[in-house]
């Protein structure tokens, strides 16, 4: 966590956070010292007279609480930006396997939860410490000044109520953890629900899943349930230590102080800090939860950890022939082994098909050239490509879709492959093109459109290396050819490896082979 706030700080800016904090520092000073600059704003001696000074004091003091809404408003809203903007940041650094282990959704969900207890974090921490200590430090500095013995049990009053409500409410983390994972469990299955309705909606199985999320609804409810009886009871010992506080200073009061029992001052400070002071335990505990929901929320993501493990990714910028080199490859997910002391090696420019049934490791093999434990000869990764049936299309216009991810492309080059593949039917205006999302179209955008953009898209780009996940699987047969010729014409200098469990042409490559060869090269 702290590298996360850290990194967090450092976007914000340090001198921005600096002033920030000065602005608060001054501001809760201020708004501490109305107890004892409203009794002097007038004064009797022959008639009332007004203090200019005290009053304008009191003023401020009145209304700083409100002023200071409008830095608040400009660190929460900084820290809503840069909170999402500092994991996203580490989440382009994360290996391609790391996306197989983790849901859309929940990414999403961990995403807000994070920045919503970064956000919860400015106001029950950092503005907790400045306005508590603010308090404290004016209260004990004019009860010294009523009396020695007063300022002293005033501090240490106070210490042994914060160590009473630290104590209390520490013992809430795994109640607090328990209950996060509950309501992370609630969303994650709204997801799920929705990403699943085919089959659901196949086996009419909605009272199974009404139970289901009526089990996870109860789980939610008996951990808030039990949080908040705990924080409940805390706070009713919390509330019985402050009246003791509050009578022991009075006591102490009436017996030594020398300033006169009717001293407005020092009942207006002990007013004004028993107010203030009251919600500790639960400021504390807001704190507390937060900390420990940030926590779980980028342990979960898995923020900040190392993104080169197992990952031996090698760029060779010197010439040479071989661009793809995978030797003696191990790879195992889960309790599978997918390669065992597997091998490849590939030529510039070649073109090969890998072939092998469903769950051989084919795709698999794909991943892993995409995303490390290889050496290329090539300078970078810019120059590969990954392209699966399985890839999205953005939701942004199709033109968009087309050139990703450069901002422009030769418009001319763009008209000819949408004819080419047959796109025309279905874009035939500019509005189309540059205004239109793939979800606009409706049913009319079906799988075979969305694999013939992803072509096009790589036939605009025209990477190094190109790797194709059974792209023409949903492809007609008039584009499935039109996309061989194009890997000999267009693609002629791209290195291509093509993974099919189909039957396709052969004489369109340069090599066919099995996935079971790898192991013998």
């Amino acid at each position: 966590m702290k590298q996360y706030l850290s990194a967090l700080i450092q976007k914000i800016g340090r001198l921005n956070v600096s002033i920030y904090l000065l602005l608060l520092s001054v501001g809760y000073g201020l708004y501490s010292i109305l107890p004892y600059t409203l009794p002097k704003i007038f004064s009797g001696s022959g008639g009332l007279h007004v203090n200019p000074f005290f009053m304008v004091l009191s003023i401020l003091s009145f209304l700083v609480v409100p002023i200071l809404n409008y830095p608040n408003n400009l660190a929460m809203q900084s820290v809503r930006k840069y909170s999402k903007q500092v994991l996203f940041d580490d989440l382009v650094k994360k290996k391609y396997m790391y996306f197989d282990d983790m849901e859309t959704g929940k990414i999403q969900d961990l995403f807000s939860e994070s920045s919503f207890c970064t956000r919860s974090l400015l106001y029950s921490c950092v503005q907790f410490i400045i306005k508590h200590s603010a308090i404290i430090i004016i209260n004990s500095t004019a009860f010294f000044n009523f009396h020695f013995l007063l300022g002293v049990t005033y501090i240490l009053s106070y210490s042994v109520y914060f160590f009473i409500s630290i104590v209390l409410l520490k013992k809430q983390n795994n109640r607090i953890h328990s209950t996060l994972l509950s309501a992370s469990d609630v969303n994650s299955y709204l997801i799920d629900y929705c990403q699943n309705l085919d089959s659901i909606y196949s086996f009419r199985s909605y009272d199974k899943e009404k139970e289901k999320y009526r089990f996870l609804l109860d789980s939610e409810q008996k951990n808030y349930y039990g949080l908040q009886l705990a924080i409940d009871n805390a706070k009713l010992i919390q509330h019985i230590v402050l009246v003791f506080i509050t009578f022991l200073q009075l006591i102490i009061f009436s017996i030594y102080s020398t300033t006169g029992i009717g001293n407005i001052s020092f009942y207006l400070g002990l007013i004004y800090s028993i107010f203030n002071l009251r919600d500790f335990g639960g400021e504390y505990l807001s704190m507390i939860e937060m900390v420990s929901r940030l926590k779980a929320a980028l342990k979960l993501l898995g923020y900040s950890e190392s993104n080169e493990k197992d990952c031996h990714r090698v760029f060779i910028s010197v010439p040479t022939n071989t661009v793809i080199a995978m030797q003696n490859v191990e790879l195992t997910l889960g309790n599978k082994k997918i390669f065992d002391n597997a091998s490849l090696y590939v030529n510039k420019g070649e073109h090969i098909i890998i072939r092998g049934e469903n769950g051989s490791g084919k795709s698999t093999l794909l991943k892993v050239i995409d995303s490390g434990q290889i050496t290329y000869g090539l300078p970078s990764i810019d120059g590969i490509m990954y392209v699966s049936q399985n890839t999205n299309l953005f939701n942004r216009s199709i033109y968009e879709n087309i050139i990703y991810p450069m901002d422009d492309a030769n418009l001319e080059e763009v008209y000819e492959l949408i004819n080419i593949f047959g796109l025309n039917s279905l874009i035939t205006s500019e509005n189309d093109l540059f205004q239109k999302k793939p979800g606009d179209f409706g049913n009319k955008f079906s799988g075979g459109e969305k694999q013939k953009i992803l072509i096009i898209r790589t036939l605009i780009n025209r990477p190094h290396i190109i790797l194709f996940d059974e792209i023409t699987s949903s492809l007609d047969s008039n584009s499935t050819k039109v996309f061989y010729e194009m890997l000999n014409t267009r693609l002629s200098s791209s290195t291509v490896l093509f993974v099919s469990h189909d039957d396709v042409v052969d004489s369109a490559f340069d090599r066919v082979l099995e996935i079971d060869e790898l192991h013998a090269l």
